[in-house]
């Protein structure tokens, strides 16, 4: 993987690049991701919510990378899991929670993937994501 992104950065030195990476160090190690954030410009990891961090790591996550990588954009990518003990009022409590932990450890932004669990989940009617937006507050 790492040799495919250098061959690119060194192709296209203009080109804005970017990956989504898996968040936690371990499986980004595993999986050859860690060696190409050197050569990207955003590095967007992706954080599967209430399953692989709990709430204190995503900002941890966040502070690291920006810590190691100062001269990156991080956007993360917070994907929201409807699990069985939650219900719509807790998981848009939670999702706000990271929504915050991400912001005030420096990232640049943030984005939700594969969020129609968390339509699903949020007991919105119609289940839209523009209906999400303002109970989340951001």
């Amino acid at each position: 993987v790492e040799s495919f992104v250098r061959t690119v950065r060194e192709r296209f030195p203009n080109m804005i690049l970017s990956a989504d990476v898996f968040a936690g160090e371990g499986t980004r190690k595993g999986l050859g991701q860690e060696e190409i954030l050197q050569h990207l410009d955003m590095i967007m990891p992706m954080v599967y919510t209430g399953q692989e961090l709990p709430l204190e790591r995503v900002g941890q996550l966040v502070a690291d990378l920006e810590r190691r990588y100062e001269n990156k954009t991080i956007i993360v990518l917070l994907r929201g899991w409807v699990l069985p003990f939650q219900t719509g009022a807790n998981l848009i409590s939670g999702l706000k929670s990271e929504i915050i932990a991400v912001k005030n450890n420096g990232a640049e932004g943030y984005g939700l993937f594969t969020y129609e669990n968390l339509l699903l989940g949020a007991d919105l009617n119609p289940p839209t994501l523009r209906f999400l937006r303002p109970k989340i507050g951001y």
